[in-house]
């Protein structure tokens, strides 16, 4: 699971150029993992509503949009933050 998490990331912030459209993992990505639910998009104006009491350091370091997106695999679950700075 870790090894999933840490490819995700590596691959959003080294390999997506800045600017670029990011495509979220199809269902069946890694296995039996699917999409779960539409995903969710903020921005710098309903930032709050996400991240309670943690937006204005986010904001403060260029914060431009966050794109979120649940999966599942049985009982398992895991939601993907792409945060856009």
């Amino acid at each position: 699971m870790k090894a999933l998490v840490s490819a995700i990331i590596f691959y959003i912030f080294f390999i997506v150029p800045a600017g670029a459209s990011i495509t979220l993992p199809d269902d069946r990505f890694a296995g039996d993992w699917q999409k779960s639910g539409t995903p969710l998009t903020f921005d710098r104006e309903n930032l709050y509503g996400r991240i309670n009491g943690g937006a204005e350091i986010f904001l403060e370091y260029g914060f431009e949009q966050l794109l979120v997106q649940k999966y599942m695999n049985a009982q398992k679950r895991l939601e993907l933050e792409i945060y856009r700075m």
